[in-house]
C-alpha cells in the first residue's frame, strides 16, 4: 500500500506447475476496496497462452494484458505517473517471466514464486508445503495491504495443458474480442 493516492495492494503466488492465485484487494490512499481481479488468461498474438497476474496500480491490468498480448515490445509498456508502480508475472507452458514498469523486459524466474505486498508471506507459507491458494490465505492473514476473496487460475486448463474434456471457452478471461477469435482457431486446430 505504498502511497497516499496509489492503487496498490496484492498477495499474488504458483508453484509454476499447478494454479496462480491473487487476493482481490485494491486500496486507494487509506480506502480499501474487493472485488479487484489481478489475473487475466490470455493468448498472444503468436499463439502462446498465459496466466497474467499483475501486483500494483489496478488501473493497468488490462492494459498490460493487452501490452502482452501484443507482443510486450519495452517501448509500448504502459507508462504510469508519480510513484504509481505494476509488476506483471507471466505463467506460460515456457515458464515464468516478470516485467515491471521500470525493467519492461522479461526476466525469468523460478517457482515457487510470490509477488506484491504479501510476498514475504506467500513464499515462506509455499516453501513449507502450501498451495498457491493457501500462502494467499494466508498472506490476506498477515499483512494489511493483502484481503478479500481468492482468485486462483488451474494452469492445466489455461495453458491449454488439459485434456479436452476439461477446457471450456469460459475458462479464458481474454482481454479483448480479437483474442477470442484467436482461441477458437487454436481449438479448432487441436
Amino acid at each position: 500500500c505504498r502511497s497516499r493516492y496509489s492503487a496498490s495492494s496484492t498477495s499474488i503466488a504458483t508453484d509454476g506447475r499447478t494454479s496462480v492465485a491473487a487476493d482481490s484487494l485494491m486500496t486507494w490512499g487509506s480506502e480499501r476496496h474487493f472485488g479487484h481481479d489481478k489475473l487475466r488468461s490470455v493468448v498472444s498474438a503468436k499463439g502462446v497462452r498465459a496466466v497474467l497476474a499483475v501486483s500494483g496500480s489496478g488501473a493497468v491490468v488490462d492494459a498490460l494484458a493487452q501490452w502482452w498480448c501484443d507482443g510486450a515490445k519495452p517501448d509500448a509498456a504502459p507508462k504510469l505517473g508519480g510513484d504509481n508502480a505494476w509488476t506483471m508475472l507471466a505463467v506460460t507452458a515456457g515458464g515464468l517471466a516478470v516485467y515491471t514498469d521500470k525493467v519492461p523486459y522479461a526476466l525469468a524466474v523460478s517457482a515457487p514464486f510470490a509477488l506484491g505486498a504479501g510476498r514475504d508471506y506467500a513464499m515462506g507459507a509455499m516453501k513449507q508445503g502450501a498451495s498457491p491458494r493457501r500462502a494467499v490465505e494466508i498472506a490476506c492473514e498477515l499483512d494489511v495491504c493483502s484481503g478479500g476473496d481468492i482468485r486462483v487460475k488451474d494452469l492445466a486448463v489455461e495453458l491449454g495443458l488439459a485434456p479436452p474434456e476439461r477446457r471450456t471457452e469460459s475458462t479464458f478471461d481474454p482481454v479483448k474480442k480479437k483474442n477470442i477469435v484467436r482461441m477458437k482457431k487454436l481449438e479448432a486446430a487441436e
